[in-house]
């Protein structure tokens, strides 16, 4: 839903970087596996690891534009292949895996008996590759899916800023700020349930 209105914004920043890369030997693919590892790498250095949630909630957003790039890449030079598609998504469940993965682990270093939070964060991680599935294996079926009130812009983005929001009321001081993280994991985990409901009601009424 998000995406639908922030890519055409996202795209007239990235293109000239797309044409850039491309000019001198960067393929689309190289760029997906590029920014998967990067995202993956970064994910948990900064938050199982080093437990830096405000940087590195602010380092993987600006990341969203660099998963960006492979796309428009593909674009510029007329069109994917089979193979890029699949390798572009199937990465892109690493990365999603490697994210809420490392938040699943501060939780736990940090916040050892929040349950409830742990349950919601777990309930998103898993959620997030059945999403994805079950559009795929719809359209593999020759059923389009246009329905999910949670994607994958939704989920970095609210993920995201309640991460920083959290990291900001932990250094400050600021108390009610950290259950900003436990408000965006019930409603990513609420939300992506619905999502796959959705898909698979999808799938059932059509014709």
């Amino acid at each position: 839903m998000i995406g639908k209105y922030l890519r055409p914004v996202f795209t007239k920043i990235i293109t000239p970087i797309a044409k850039g890369l491309l000019k001198i030997g960067v393929t689309p693919n190289m760029m997906t596996v590029f920014g998967t590892v990067l995202n993956s790498v970064l994910a948990i250095y900064f938050f199982a690891i080093s437990g830096h949630l405000i940087i590195g909630a602010l380092v993987l957003g600006a990341l969203v534009f660099v998963d960006m790039i492979d796309g428009a890449m593909a674009r510029e030079i007329g069109s994917g292949t089979p193979f890029g598609a699949v390798l572009d998504a199937s990465l892109d469940r690493i990365a999603d895996g490697a994210i809420f993965g490392s938040i699943f682990w501060w939780i736990m270093m940090n916040r050892p008996g929040d349950y409830a939070l742990m349950v919601a964060t777990l309930i998103t991680l898993v959620f997030s590759g059945v999403i994805s599935y079950t559009k795929a294996r719809a359209e593999a079926s020759g059923i389009p899916i246009t329905v999910g009130i949670i994607e994958r812009p939704e989920r970095l983005i609210i993920s995201l800023v309640a991460v920083e929001l959290t990291g900001l009321a932990l250094h400050f001081g600021v108390g009610w700020l950290v259950y900003a993280i436990h408000v965006a994991m019930w409603i990513l985990a609420v939300g992506s349930v619905i999502t796959v409901l959705q898909r698979l009601l999808a799938v059932y009424k059509h014709p």
